[in-house]
């Protein structure tokens, strides 16, 4: 048969695009677009502040997939953006999965970017960006968490390509620009005392917001608490915690008790022109 009849590998493709707006007390959709195998579902929250599960119907990425998500959190809105379950990065024979984050926090917007990790599988490559755009009255939590292979299933990561980055505007200037990259011996370079030290499992977790000094030793205090290797530290209005579990169940233990004590900080803070935040509950199946 002539190769240029035979049929090109089927690739995934979906755009998930959300705006929030305050509605009164309540932080309501303003905008909602979705197409291919991005889809965003509503649950219902009993409190002003709102909640999206984002979820990719083509049940992993492969190489040359592309999925992007946007979300835009209004003036005075707060709301939790996150995903239905870990994502899945298999095997790719050519090509690179491409996934696209951007998100826009506008002026006394608490926005919440907190999907749950993706699993990486040997010979997987994906190249995944991140960007932020926080105006000067905005705050902007957002973590983002990779698995290279789940140890109690036996899956062993050595090759693959993985790139991770984010790049945020705080106030129109460029305060963060960050990768993370493997091309090739992943198992070996996660081996490397200088970047995992053995660890099957990394995550970012960052703040954006003006008071991120001040914000700064309750964060150092939480994440020297933690099972997994952990550090903060601050770069202007940015506070940058970074993880790295010896496995996937220990990391998301670790990031689910962070998030939690980080969420219920808001409230510690006294701020009472913000309702209620929590971990999605997706996050406890």
């Amino acid at each position: 048969m002539p190769e240029t009849s035979l049929l090109r590998a089927q690739r995934s493709a979906g755009t998930a695009r959300i705006a929030f707006k305050r509605r009164g007390d309540k932080t309501v959709i303003d905008d909602l677009f979705q197409s291919g195998c991005m889809k965003a579902r509503f649950p219902r929250v009993f409190c002003n502040s709102a909640e999206a599960v984002l979820i990719n119907t083509s049940g992993g990425l492969t190489g040359g997939d592309r999925i992007g998500s946007e979300v835009t959190w209004g003036a005075g809105t707060t709301a939790s953006v996150t995903s239905q379950a870990a994502e899945r990065v298999y095997k790719a024979s050519a090509d690179v999965a491409e996934v696209a984050t951007h998100l826009t926090v506008a002026d006394d917007a608490l926005g919440l970017w907190l999907p749950q990790e993706t699993i990486f599988f040997d010979g997987g490559a994906i190249r995944r960006t991140t960007r932020a755009d926080v105006a000067p009255g905005g705050r902007l939590l957002a973590t983002e968490s990779l698995v290279f292979g789940r140890r109690a299933m036996g899956e062993v990561v050595e090759t693959g390509l993985v790139s991770d980055g984010w790049r945020i505007r705080f106030a129109g200037k460029l305060v963060f620009a960050d990768r993370f990259a493997i091309d090739g011996p992943v198992g070996d370079a996660l081996r490397r005392p200088a970047i995992a030290g053995g660890g099957l499992a990394v995550a970012t977790l960052l703040y954006v917001g003006l008071d991120a000094e001040v914000r700064l030793s309750t964060w150092r205090d939480l994440t020297g608490g933690l099972s997994s290797e952990a550090a903060c530290s601050r770069i202007g209005p940015v506070l940058v915690a970074r993880l790295v579990g010896e496995t996937g169940d220990r990391l998301r233990r670790d990031l689910q008790f962070l998030l939690t004590e980080v969420l219920a900080s808001f409230a510690g803070a006294g701020d009472v022109s913000l309702p209620p935040v929590s971990l999605p509950r997706v996050w406890a199946c």
